[in-house]
C-alpha cells in the first residue's frame, strides 16, 4: 500500500510557546510584544505558504532490512539494528512543506528581516514535525483497527543520517517511495530538496522494542538526546 496525503496547513497545530526561541531562563517567559507579534506573523505565513504533503508506503521486514543496509556504510552497532523484528510493522515516509516556505525564508533573510526570517524558519521546522506526528497517529489508528497493532503498542519514526543510519540510505528509500511524486528530490550529498522535508521509516510494535540505552559510539556526539524523551 502506498498513499499520498495532502494536508491543509491550518490543520497543523503549532504551539508557538514550544519555540522557546528567546527564552533564556527556565520557567520565565521573556517574550516581548514585538516577538509575540512576529510569532503570530510567522504562523500566518506558514498557513499561507506551506503545502504539506506526504507519501507513505507499507513495507515488509525483509524489504526494510535491504533499504536500511543502503550502501553498507551504517555503523556496526545501531539502535535500528537492535529494534528491527519480524513482528513489527514498517512504513517508509517522506514529507515536505513544499518549496515556497524555503524560498520565503531565504527572501526574508536577504531583505534583512532577520527576526521574522528566524521565527518563520522555526515555525516551519516545528510544523513539519507536527505534520509527521499527525501522520503517525493516523497510521497507528489504522493498524490498530486492522489488528496488526494493539492499543498499548506505539509507532516511532527514524531517519537516515541519525543514530548510525548512514545518510546514503536515502537513495534507496526515496526510490522505493517514488518521492519525486510529491516534489522531493535528493542532492548529490543525499540531502532532501525542498529544505523543509523529512523522511525515514515508521516502526510500530511493543514500546519496549524502542527502549534502548544511549551507549552507542555516536551517542557522545549527540547534542539533543531527543530519543530519551
Amino acid at each position: 500500500m502506498r498513499e499520498i496525503i495532502k494536508e491543509d496547513p491550518k490543520n497543523i497545530k503549532i504551539d508557538l510557546d514550544e519555540t522557546n526561541a528567546f527564552q533564556k531562563t527556565k520557567g520565565v517567559s521573556v517574550f516581548s510584544e514585538k516577538i509575540s507579534f512576529y510569532l503570530t506573523k510567522a504562523n500566518d505565513l506558514f498557513c499561507q505558504m506551506a503545502v504539506p504533503v506526504a507519501v507513505v508506503k507499507e513495507i515488509t521486514y525483509p524489504q526494510f532490512q535491504t533499504i536500511y543496509s543502503g550502501q553498507g556504510k551504517n555503523e556496526q552497532r545501531t539502535p535500528l539494528n537492535d529494534i528491527m523484528t519480524k513482528e513489527a510493522v514498517y512504513f517508509l515516509f517522506a514529507l515536505t512543506l513544499g518549496p515556497g516556505v524555503s524560498k520565503q525564508i531565504s527572501n526574508l533573510f536577504s531583505k534583512g528581516d532577520y527576526l521574522l526570517g528566524h521565527l518563520f524558519d522555526l515555525v516551519c521546522s516545528i510544523g513539519i514535525e507536527v505534520f509527521a506526528d499527525d501522520v503517525i497517529k493516523k497510521y497507528f489508528t489504522r493498524e490498530v483497527s486492522r489488528g496488526t497493532l494493539k492499543d498499548s503498542d506505539i509507532m516511532l519514526r527514524y531517519s537516515p543520517g541519525y543514530c548510525g543510519w548512514h545518510i546514503t540510505a536515502q537513495k534507496m528509500l526515496h526510490e522505493k517511495l517514488q518521492s519525486s511524486d510529491i516534489g522531493v528530490t535528493l542532492t548529490q550529498a543525499f540531502y532532501m530538496k525542498p529544505m523543509k522535508s523529512i523522511s525515514g521509516v515508521i516502526i510500530g510494535g511493543n514500546p519496549s522494542m524502542h527502549d534502548f540505552n544511549k551507549d552507542y559510539t555516536f551517542c557522545c556526539n549527540c547534542r539533543t538526546k531527543r530519543c530519551r524523551k
